[in-house]
């Protein structure tokens, strides 16, 4: 259920919004989630919200900002660095590039 409220609020989601809608104290949460999942609940919501920007990126005509705001982050500048720390390319790149 916690995965599939994550991957409907993919753009608003944080762990306080989790717990509040799951009735439990976010740092249960947190280590349910790690117990059950295997990662951090960040670790999961951030490999989601770069899963999501990676398909954006490819099957849509969308900018690199109206992306990053899809996937939940706030400027473009942090979604950049985000994108190229986790994927190893600039998000241009990586349209360019597949």
């Amino acid at each position: 259920d916690i995965r599939h409220y994550i991957g409907e609020h993919l753009d608003e989601v944080t762990r306080s919004s989790i717990s509040e809608v799951f009735y439990l104290s976010p740092n249960y949460l947190s280590k349910l989630f790690r117990k059950e999942m295997g990662v951090s609940l960040s670790e999961y919501i951030q490999g989601q919200r770069m899963a999501r920007a990676k398909r954006l990126l490819l099957q849509t005509e969308l900018s690199i900002s109206q992306i990053a705001a899809e996937t939940g982050y706030p400027s473009f500048a942090h979604f950049s660095k985000q994108f190229k720390k986790f994927v190893g390319m600039t998000p241009g790149e990586y349209r360019r590039q597949r």
